[in-house]
């Protein structure tokens, strides 16, 4: 309701998490509350859908879509690093984000992955007002593709053939699906893709540049987010085939 506050939500809720994670450092996880906190304003889904766009010849539409996704990018990651710095300054307290890489956060156990999974996939099915009666085979379909992605890149550490397989299973499972109800399956397979998409990926690249950290590790990230994206392009296409 509030006339030309759009232009504005993506970097004001940046700033504001960034700010509220700094004042609570001291008991939260720096990266990882901030990046889950604007989970769903991370860019991946958008870079991801403009190289599908781009490789199916719609040159306008996927080049607004890329060019537009690396510019949300840098705006969510200065968000967090101005929230941070104000913080900082105002009262002097030890800047958390120097640091971006998840391994200084004490993990979980993986298997309480699996037990979040379906809350995960419900919460982003009502995000993206996906059908009740889809949501099962929504959690379905992206549980195929996170069985695979599980198995290829977190035991054997195949990160670059296991986005493509992932993206694949679940292009599969959506399209046979789609095909014997007849239905639209890019409903299905969205939340899963939604999983796969690399947009924190280059929101921390960025903020270890905007933090001072090496240029190289910033674009090593940055790079990864951009080959992920390609991946998973190549996995739902790949899968339309079958």
């Amino acid at each position: 309701r509030l006339k030309g506050y759009t232009n504005l939500f993506e970097a004001s809720v940046s700033i504001l998490c960034g700010f509220v994670v700094s004042a609570l450092g001291e008991w939260l996880c720096f990266p990882a509350v901030t990046l889950s906190a604007t989970v769903v304003l991370l860019p991946g889904l958008v870079l991801t859908t403009g190289a599908i766009e781009l490789a199916a010849r719609n040159m306008h539409a996927g080049t607004i879509r890329v060019g537009y996704a690396l510019m949300l990018a840098f705006i969510i990651a200065f968000g967090i690093h101005l929230g941070n710095n104000a913080y900082v300054e105002i009262f002097s307290a030890p800047n958390r984000a120097s640091n971006m890489d998840l391994a200084v956060c004490a993990p979980v156990s993986m298997w309480w992955w699996w037990l979040a999974f379906p809350v995960s996939i419900s919460s982003i099915c009502l995000l993206i007002n996906v059908h009740p009666r889809n949501w099962p085979m929504c959690n379905v379909a992206a549980g195929a593709m996170f069985a695979v992605f599980w198995t290829l890149v977190i035991h054997l550490q195949l990160e670059t053939i296991g986005p493509v397989v992932s993206a694949f299973v679940l292009g599969l499972v959506g399209n046979v699906w789609g095909r014997l109800f007849r239905r639209n399956a890019y409903s299905i397979m969205l939340p899963g893709i939604m999983l796969l998409v690399p947009g924190s990926v280059g929101v921390r690249g960025i903020m270890s540049m905007f933090g001072g950290s090496e240029t190289g590790s910033g674009a090593q990230l940055v790079s990864q987010m951009a080959q992920t994206s390609l991946s998973i392009m190549i996995g739902l296409f790949a899968s339309s085939f079958v």
